[in-house]
């Protein structure tokens, strides 16, 4: 389906991009083992969790960019069917 919304193009790629890095982190067992680690007052200073957070914000924005886009029938599927 992307690729028939060819002005989403940047947005997939958002979107793809941050999935895939955040797998990959989650993919490394050395990162993931640090993250489970982390405690909840640590979370905030530690590099690695800011990546992860930032990771998971530009994902969001971008499902919203897409789910939202007003230039396809997107925007509306989701008003009516996706949100309740």
């Amino acid at each position: 389906m992307l690729h028939r919304l060819g002005h989403l193009d940047e947005t997939a790629k958002k979107v793809l991009g941050s999935y895939n890095e955040f797998i990959g982190m989650l993919a490394d067992e050395k990162i993931r083992s640090h993250l489970e680690e982390l405690t909840e007052e640590n979370a905030d200073n530690d590099p690695v969790h800011q990546q992860a957070r930032q990771l998971s914000h530009t994902f969001r924005d971008g499902l919203l960019e897409f789910f939202f886009d007003p230039k396809s029938e997107l925007e509306v599927l989701t008003k009516n069917y996706g949100v309740f």
